[in-house]
């Protein structure tokens, strides 16, 4: 069986790499020194995301320096070891999100006013240290009749079970960071936090790539990305046996061998124009979802189900 781009073809990969800016598969980026943005520690940039991945380093100078040679990035946001998994994460940015004070992450703009320089032979400056973590968050509002919501878009004492595609250890009891774990995942549809106690000494967030029903729990607090999000009336029809390969710029495995989830992970994605779901077994044991940036010609291959935005 022969693939092209989506499936894997070696032979189009790196064409592939100079048309979508990222590759099929991610490894460690290569970069270059490029000290054009100020280090913001304890500092976090939730939105705007385009892309992110794992570093093995846990420095943030390899993710502020991947951000310099991106042309579409930006911003950056550097999570810490242990906070979305083992590893440090890499989050780059096609905007600017207002900060936030969090000492889960390290930010920075690209391209920042570099700081004063200082007149020879006089001592150097000091630098301002870093913002205070937040206070203590203050007791969540008593929770409303429909299956314990609040105004924040967390629902108190509710599960989410299933769906459930990544998960980890939390630093800290406060729900919110796993909330805002979610919001950064492009794959990310809802999310459910367990309390410390209950799957270990550890609070643990769990991803989720579709919105399971809610059940009452008072182990959990969960929340739907967005709100209660349906695709649109007028969604992409899918086109059975089909490949488009190229022009690629996000992929990530499905939690379900549906292709309905990958569809709606390219209307979520205001640059998706089209997207090929591949059959489970073709590029691993799980369904795989690639969404493109433009809309590449249609090919007949059976291992895989596209669409046009």
């Amino acid at each position: 069986m022969r693939f092209v781009s989506s499936v894997g073809h070696a032979v189009t990969v790196f064409a592939l790499t100079a048309l979508a800016g990222s590759c099929i598969v991610q490894p460690g980026p290569g970069y270059v020194a490029a000290g054009t943005a100020t280090m913001e520690v304890n500092v976090d940039r939730p939105g705007a995301d385009y892309r992110s991945f794992d570093l093995a380093s846990g420095r943030p100078e390899e993710c502020r320096d991947t951000c310099g040679v991106e042309p579409q990035c930006v911003a950056f946001t550097f999570v810490n070891p242990g906070v979305q998994g083992p590893s440090a994460r890499c989050w780059l940015k096609n905007a600017v999100p207002d900060p936030t004070p969090n000492t889960c992450c390290v930010s920075g703009v690209k391209n920042a006013p570099p700081a004063t320089a200082q007149p020879m032979g006089a001592p150097p400056a000091v630098e301002t240290p870093p913002p205070p973590p937040p206070a203590a968050e203050a007791p969540p509002p008593p929770p409303a009749p429909e299956m314990g919501g609040d105004r924040r878009g967390l629902e108190h004492d509710v599960n989410r079970p299933g769906a459930d595609y990544t998960s980890f250890d939390l630093p800290q009891p406060h729900p919110h960071l796993c909330q805002e774990a979610c919001m950064r995942d492009g794959r990310c549809r809802s999310f459910t936090y367990v309390k410390p106690g209950v799957q270990g000494p550890q609070p643990r967030c769990w991803l989720k790539g579709a919105v399971p029903a809610a059940n009452p729990d008072r182990c959990c607090v969960s929340g739907v990305k967005g709100g209660h999000w349906t695709p649109p009336a007028a969604a992409a029809p899918l086109e059975m046996n089909v490949d488009r390969p190229g022009y690629d710029f996000q992929n990530f495995d499905l939690p379900q061998p549906r292709p309905e989830l990958c569809r709606e992970a390219c209307l979520r994605e205001n640059q998706c124009q089209a997207f090929t779901y591949v059959h489970p077994g073709v590029q691993g044991p799980n369904p795989r979802c690639w969404l493109k940036m433009s809309v590449p010609p249609a090919t007949p291959n059976n291992c895989c189900i596209s669409g046009v935005k």
